[in-house]
């Protein structure tokens, strides 16, 4: 098996660059859009939706755009990323205004950290 891509909601075209190129890094591969039809029979929500991918070869986010979006504060759901330098990005992310989650675990720290529309992260560091 392999992951293809993950879907996240974004407020805003600005949220979405903000975190995926300048944070992650990631490159603007392209933007779509979801006709009213097809997103009313796979989401349930019958209207035309805009969303933009980012990434490379291997993977990808897509990127769904909602004004309406409100983060919710109590998420489970998440996304892993491995990052080379975890501190350093972590220093980034601060600078940017996002929050870092971190606790402790078994003797080892975990860390979050949660976009400008609440999406989460688990940081890991490249062993």
């Amino acid at each position: 098996m392999k992951t293809v891509h993950a879907a996240l909601v974004s407020a805003s075209e600005q949220h979405a660059d903000r975190f995926f190129q300048e944070l992650l890094g990631l490159t603007r591969l392209k933007t779509k859009a979801v006709s009213a039809e097809l997103a009313g029979r796979l989401f349930g929500r019958p209207e035309a939706l805009n969303l933009i991918d980012y990434g490379g070869p291997d993977f990808r986010f897509e990127i769904f755009l909602d004004p309406d979006h409100a983060p919710t504060a109590r998420r489970l759901d998440h996304v892993c990323l491995e990052i080379a330098d975890r501190e350093a990005f972590l220093d980034r992310a601060q600078a940017m205004g996002l929050e870092v989650r971190r606790a402790h675990k078994d003797g080892k720290q975990i860390v979050f950290i949660a976009d400008f529309d609440g999406n989460l992260y688990e940081i890991t560091e490249t062993a």
